[in-house]
């Protein structure tokens, strides 16, 4: 059962290094919207946070949507194992009782 384990392990592995390089860039500009409000740029500080917000809606739509996209292609794959053992018993059985 390993192999068909593979593709949603890396998959996971993916979404895994998506969610950190998200989590790193939004440290990043909140590390930026911090400097920039102590040397007192005020409007950098609201335009950085704005990007901030702005930035992080679709990338966590995108995470949603590959998360999904995982869980699918998981079911499929449990449909397909399914669907195979099926046809594997039935060739079995035609097998050892021919017409």
């Amino acid at each position: 059962m390993m192999p068909h384990q593979a593709p949603t392990n890396r998959l996971t592995e993916l979404l895994e290094q998506i969610r950190v390089e998200f989590d790193t860039q939004a440290g990043s500009l909140g590390d930026s919207a911090r400097e920039r409000d102590q040397m007192g740029g005020l409007l950098n500080n609201a335009l950085v946070q704005y990007s901030l917000t702005d930035c992080r809606w679709p990338v966590q739509n995108q995470i949603r949507e590959l998360e999904l996209i995982r869980d699918k292609i998981y079911q499929l794959e449990q449909q397909h194992i399914s669907m195979k053992s099926e046809y594997v018993g039935s060739l079995g059985k035609h097998s050892r009782h021919p017409h």
